[in-house]
């Protein structure tokens, strides 16, 4: 992905905060990554650095992934490689979802869930350390919902 699509992504997040925060509309504050599923997150790291000079703020394994976060801009890249092969073997490498950054995610999810929208989950802890939940995809792609208490744990 070029640079400039990335600041493209970043510049209309922000659109979003500005004009999103209605009384009674959304609480999305912003952008916070887009999380890419990966077959090898080592050579994808690699190529990462060389062509674009971005480079992996934390890398870490989990029970089902290993995860690399690089920081562009104001959100991040979350590259993902799933540890089980069906993962991929279903789903496919590329883009897995988009998060975006709520400060209530209990009263977002009600008011989504008001619109009809199924929420997949209760909000729960993430990689980042902060509350997540996804919806249902939109367009093909899911949405996650995350609400920050300030600085991440990764």
């Amino acid at each position: 992905m070029h640079p400039s699509i990335i600041t493209n992504m970043f510049s209309t997040a922000y659109y979003i905060h500005e004009t999103n925060n209605d009384e009674g509309g959304s609480m999305i504050t912003r952008f916070g990554h887009v999380g890419i599923y990966v077959k090898n997150l080592d050579q994808v790291l690699e190529a990462y650095e060389r062509i674009l000079g971005l480079k992996p703020k934390v890398v870490k394994t989990t029970a089902t992934s290993r995860m690399a976060f690089i920081p562009v801009g104001e959100g991040e890249l979350e590259l993902i490689q799933p540890l089980d092969p069906a993962v991929l073997a279903t789903q496919g490498e590329g883009i897995r979802h988009l998060a975006l950054i709520t400060d209530n995610i209990e009263a977002e999810i009600e008011r989504i869930q008001e619109l009809g929208v199924q929420i997949d989950e209760k909000p729960r802890m993430g990689a980042h350390g902060v509350k997540i939940a996804f919806m249902h995809a939109i367009h093909g792609v899911a949405i996650e919902l995350c609400q920050e208490p300030g600085q991440r744990i990764y």
